[in-house]
């Protein structure tokens, strides 16, 4: 039995400029202040200095001296970076939960149905929280608080870059067919070829994000 505590003024602030920044009415490339983003949460500095110094921490933000912050630009390099480390992480897990899935591990098949119920239409308006829950499952399966946070600590900054990659439907609706192809490789428990089929699935988004860059 758990009750959920409500959120502190900080981590309202961090997922309030997290949406923004998502939403486009954070522009990356303009100069924001700590008072700037004060005054449109409606807050204090002090919880909003905290939720920029985590955003700082995440290599979502970054300072650009007197002017304030500024959205870090998106690089060719960074999503590099972003994908080796989500290679490193996914592939990983996802080797271990078909590990699990051969052994008839119950809570494994609880993460393979969450994995099959989030496969909704490609054209679904909530497409990127759809292919968050798909690549978000396989890691808290691990249960391995070490990875969950190291995986948590990169989502962020690899949203901006699931969103590049997943603008055009046509990414969109080969990726859904991508993730069909990992979730009928688990089914049938072969972790060595589901390793190889998520590696693929991210080297397809790592290309598309490559496509929208222009450095």
């Amino acid at each position: 039995m758990e009750i959920e505590r409500p959120k502190t003024l900080t981590e309202q602030a961090y997922d309030a400029i997290v949406r923004a920044i998502m939403n486009d009415e954070i522009l990356p490339g303009e100069s924001y202040s700590e008072q700037w983003f004060a005054e449109k949460l409606g807050i204090s500095r002090t919880p909003v200095r905290e939720a920029l110094a985590q955003l700082r921490d995440e290599e979502m933000l970054e300072n650009i001296g007197i002017r304030g912050l500024r959205v870090k630009p998106m690089t060719r390099e960074d999503a590099y970076f972003v994908y080796e480390a989500r290679k490193s992480l996914e592939g990983y897990c996802i080797f271990k939960l078909a590990g699990a899935l051969a052994e008839g591990d119950s809570a494994a098949q609880q993460t393979l149905e969450i994995m099959s119920d989030s496969m909704r239409d490609a054209e679904d308006i909530n497409y990127v929280e759809l292919d968050h829950i798909f690549h978000q499952a396989p890691v808290k399966f691990t249960r391995n608080p070490r990875i969950i946070r190291a995986y948590d600590k990169m989502l962020v900054r690899a949203e901006l870059y699931w969103k590049t990659s997943n603008s055009l439907p046509e990414n969109r609706r080969e990726s859904w067919k991508q993730h069909e192809a990992v979730l009928e490789i688990l089914r049938a428990v072969d972790p060595a070829k589901a390793y190889d089929a998520m590696l693929s699935h991210l080297d397809f988004g790592y290309e598309a994000v490559c496509l929208e860059l222009s450095d």
